[in-house]
């Protein structure tokens, strides 16, 4: 989890150097990918769950992709492709009038973003550990179908950041708000309505909310 999280953070620096000024349109792309990633994982989950896997080949499987994953780092951290075009973003970036307008914004509001971002978080890993449980327990779910509808959770949050990866939008915070009172209601709604395919499309809507809150 903690290599995870260095990866993850890292990464997002390194593709926030290649962004023009005010613009988010590489980092949300990658988060695209990313929900590609956390799409097909547990559909991948559960057709070795109904192939009768056991939980030790998992872990040497999961160990396979940690391997592949660091030697892939490892390559793109010793090529130089690409480096002219993020130096003269950062120089760019550096411009006087560019850090001065960066630093009007005030502290306080600097701290709010971070704890918005720390609470999306918790709300997201919280959901994807919640949903199969709640699939599992609650609808009497087998392990691997449980599993496997977190996938409608995971393709919600990558159409959702693909669209405001190229999406104008006037008022992004008011976006935002609508979006996170939208994905509340679907969490709701989906512990009090037992129809089982309306819970599976409150999945998806929560993860077409969450999609634009980050990053």
């Amino acid at each position: 989890g903690g290599s995870g999280g260095i990866l993850e953070s890292v990464s997002s620096t390194l593709i926030s150097a290649y962004e023009s000024f005010n613009s988010s349109r590489f980092l949300n792309l990658s988060q695209f990918f990313y929900c590609i990633g956390a799409m097909l994982s547990p559909a991948i989950t559960a057709l070795l769950f109904y192939w009768n896997f056991s939980i030790t080949h998992l872990g040497i499987i999961l160990a396979i992709f940690i391997a592949l994953i660091a030697i892939t780092v490892l390559m793109l951290i010793s090529t130089n492709t690409g480096t002219s075009f993020a130096v003269k973003n950062r120089e760019e970036r550096a411009n006087p009038n560019t850090i001065q307008q960066t630093l009007k914004s005030p502290k306080r509001k600097f701290i709010w973003y971070l704890l918005a971002m720390f609470m999306y978080v918790v709300a997201e890993s919280s959901l994807a550990s919640w949903i199969p449980l709640f699939f599992e327990k609650g609808k009497q779910f087998s392990l691997g179908n449980a599993a496997l509808i977190l996938t409608f959770f995971w393709l919600g949050v990558a159409l959702s950041r693909l669209y405001y990866s190229f999406a104008k939008t006037r008022s992004l915070k008011k976006s935002m708000f609508i979006h996170g009172l939208i994905a509340l209601l679907f969490a709701f709604s989906m512990n009090f309505i037992q129809s089982e395919a309306f819970s599976i499309l409150c999945v998806f809507g929560i993860g077409l909310s969450c999609g634009p809150l980050w990053p």
